[in-house]
């Protein structure tokens, strides 16, 4: 075969076969993909997930291989959280309500049951997994009011802004994500499974609800109407609210969750090929 080359090509060639084998190692460890599914929500309003408030999310992701039972995946991901107190009998007389989108940069470690990650003759054909990892997001909490969604953290709508106050919350934070999974090999590349992920943040403002009641009075003449009629809703049908200064809101010594869960689908990087079997005969008919 070298013969019918130049001394030019011969380096060409050569260069060309290392930096296909490092390409072929290195595609075999690399999967594309995401999930699309629900997205739900824990916290001061609901303190377990509520199916009537399940909302649609979708994530998408590359999954490093970093052995047959190692993964790790790097992702960008929409969900939306909601919840009401009117859902729930013990809280209707509180009358708080919130939506609220979240973003999530992911980054998630994998640890399969069964031997998956790369590629291997002897792995199995579907694996139980277990995830976790540490997680950045950016949530917004909204209320309603005459029709209109109004964002509520500069609203400070525990007071946060008065003299006493804590100064706002901010929508950026950190979560660990920690959940399950499982993944099924429909072919050699492509993999479908289903998963299920809670995150823990360290927010208690995911609902804009965590501690007491400021002085209502003081809120309006800082913030307005709108802040004293999300602060305490029953200010907007009664002349004199419900809650005095100092009541409990929500409970401060607890942190929200929210949880992304769904089908996943990935495409698993195949390797490239330099020629085909008939192009390879071609060349070795000259020794």
């Amino acid at each position: 075969m070298f013969r019918i080359l130049g001394k030019q090509n011969k380096v060409y060639f050569l260069l060309s076969v290392i930096s296909l084998s490092f390409l072929t190692t290195k595609a075999q460890k690399w999967e594309i993909g995401g999930l699309l599914g629900a997205s739900n929500y824990i916290g001061d309003i609901s303190k377990d997930p509520n199916i009537k408030q399940t909302q649609p999310t979708v994530n998408l992701w590359v999954r490093y291989n970093l052995d047959r039972h190692f993964s790790y995946r790097m992702g960008l991901g929409y969900g939306r959280i909601t919840a009401a107190d009117s859902l729930y009998s013990g809280n209707k007389l509180r009358g708080l309500n919130f939506r609220s989108n979240i973003i999530e940069f992911s980054n998630i470690f994998e640890f399969h049951y069964n031997p998956f990650g790369r590629a291997h003759p002897q792995n199995k054909k579907s694996s139980f997994y277990v995830l976790t990892g540490l997680n950045f997001f950016y949530f917004n909490p909204q209320g309603k009011l005459n029709g209109k969604w109004i964002n509520l953290q500069p609203l400070g709508t525990e007071g946060q802004k008065l003299d006493d106050g804590k100064g706002v919350y901010s929508k950026i934070s950190v979560s660990i994500p920690m959940g399950a999974g499982v993944k099924y090999k429909l072919t050699p590349n492509w993999i479908f499974g289903f998963e299920v992920g809670y995150r823990y943040t360290f927010t208690d403002y995911l609902d804009d609800v965590s501690g007491t009641y400021p002085n209502l009075a003081s809120l309006r003449a800082l913030s307005g109407g709108a802040a004293v009629a999300f602060s305490d809703p029953t200010s907007r049908t009664s002349p004199i609210a419900k809650s005095t200064k100092g009541d409990m809101r929500g409970d401060p010594h607890l942190k929200d969750w929210y949880i992304f869960s769904g089908i996943t689908i990935s495409y698993r990087l195949t390797p490239i090929r330099c020629w085909d079997t008939r192009k390879r005969k071609r060349f070795n008919l000259v020794d």
